[in-house]
């Protein structure tokens, strides 16, 4: 079997793959880096922090969160965003910048601040989609 890599190269498997050996097909698509079907859930208002996020893998999952009465009224809206399959990371870690700014428009002159702090968040475990429900 042969399957074409990222970079459109031709990568030989050769006897590896039988055609009905879902475990030889699994290390191809790892090899190929096949994109995941994950998608994140958020409420649309009174959100911080991560909190409220969901993480699922299937169509019904997100028609099952949406679907539900909400808490409070008012809570009905959901922002729904596709995963990112393949993230950088920093020693197997997920990471992110954040620095904070400023711009305001007065009488049509545009000025914009930074403030000189930022921070850097690393997450405390490696990076895994196989559990979302962490």
């Amino acid at each position: 079997m042969t399957a074409k890599t990222k970079k459109g190269q031709e990568e030989d498997y050769g006897s590896e793959v039988d055609s009905d050996d879902e475990e030889a097909i699994e290390k191809i698509k790892k090899k190929l880096r096949a994109p995941h079907s994950t998608w994140i859930i958020k409420p649309g208002e009174n959100s911080n922090r991560g909190m409220g996020i969901t993480v699922v893998k299937t169509i019904r999952e997100i028609e099952s969160i949406i679907g539900r009465p909400s808490k409070k009224d008012g809570d009905s809206t959901f922002i729904i965003q596709k995963y990112i399959d393949y993230p950088l990371l920093v020693h197997k870690r997920k990471f992110d910048f954040r620095c904070f700014g400023l711009l305001t428009s007065i009488n049509g002159s545009l000025k914009g601040y930074c403030y000189q702090d930022g921070y850097i968040r690393t997450s405390c475990r490696e990076y895994s989609l196989d559990d979302v429900t962490d």
